[in-house]
């Protein structure tokens, strides 16, 4: 669930790379 949050926020971000990142970094 926190994956899908943080994918869902990159969408509002305007650089989603940063987002998958940290993602990345959560796992």
């Amino acid at each position: 669930i926190v994956k899908v949050g943080l994918l869902t926020r990159a969408a509002s971000e305007p650089d989603p790379s940063g987002v998958l990142n940290l993602v990345i970094e959560k796992e």
